[in-house]
C-alpha cells in the first residue's frame, strides 16, 4: 500500500507535468513572470499562481502562454493502464 503523500503525488502528476512545461517554456523564452504577464495582459501575481499550482489554466489560457512563449500546445488523450 503507497503512503498517502505518494498516492496523492502520483494521482496529481499530470497537473504538475503541465506546470512544469509552463514554466520550462517561460524560461526558454528567456522570460521573467513579469515580462509574460506584460504579454498575456495580466499580473506578475497571476503567472506565480499558475505555476505554483493554486489555479487551473483553461484551453484559451494555455493557448496565449504558448503563443507569449513562441511555443505550441497540444491536448491529448491517452487509454489508462486498467
Amino acid at each position: 500500500m503507497c503512503r498517502p503523500g505518494i498516492a496523492f503525488a502520483r494521482s496529481h502528476r499530470p497537473k504538475y507535468a503541465l506546470i512544469e512545461a509552463l514554466v520550462r517554456a517561460r524560461t526558454a523564452a528567456q522570460l521573467t513572470q513579469a515580462e509574460l504577464a506584460q504579454r498575456l495582459g495580466t499580473t506578475q501575481s497571476a503567472v506565480a499562481r499558475l505555476e505554483g499550482g493554486r489555479v487551473s489554466p483553461s484551453f484559451a489560457t494555455l493557448r496565449r502562454d504558448a503563443e507569449a512563449t513562441g511555443s505550441r500546445h497540444t491536448v491529448g488523450l491517452v487509454q489508462s493502464g486498467r
